[in-house]
């Protein structure tokens, strides 16, 4: 008769998280381009202006993104802003190709992580939001 044995439960430590600049160029043969992010940054921190709409999912985006421990400063916006960037170089062709494309991603953030859907018309993004419940990494 084997005993039974209690499970530990696992956690993820994230420690020394470094920043880089999120800045990129990316090569099509002769061509250098760059996404264009407009104003959604301030859009997913919550400073979106206009519309009741517009306004709500803005302030959604700002707290779904405050669970997971990005914030309207320096350090969370070069998060978000490189996590877009990387989500446009990985599908850069897909999105180039002319047509509205909506991608969905994984946002890795510093305590945790979440949904992230991304729409692209071409260079530009069109809009953010963030869905999920979020999983808490403990620090």
């Amino acid at each position: 008769m084997a005993a039974a044995k209690a499970k530990k439960a696992s956690t993820i430590a994230v420690q020394d998280l470094t920043v880089q600049p999120a800045s990129v160029e990316l090569n099509l043969g002769n061509k250098s381009i760059e996404p264009n992010l407009g104003n959604k940054l301030d859009y997913a921190f919550g400073k979106a202006t206009g519309r009741k709409h517009s306004i709500d999912r803005s302030i959604d985006n700002m707290r779904q993104l405050s669970v997971v421990g990005i914030h309207d400063n320096p350090v969370g916006r070069q998060i978000l802003s490189k996590q877009i960037i990387d989500t446009f170089q990985v599908n850069k062709n897909l999105i180039m190709s002319g047509n509205s494309v909506t991608i969905d991603s994984l946002l890795i953030a510093p305590g945790g992580f979440k949904g992230m859907q991304t729409i692209w018309e071409g260079l530009n993004l069109k809009t953010i939001r963030f869905f999920g419940g979020g999983i808490n990494l403990i620090i």
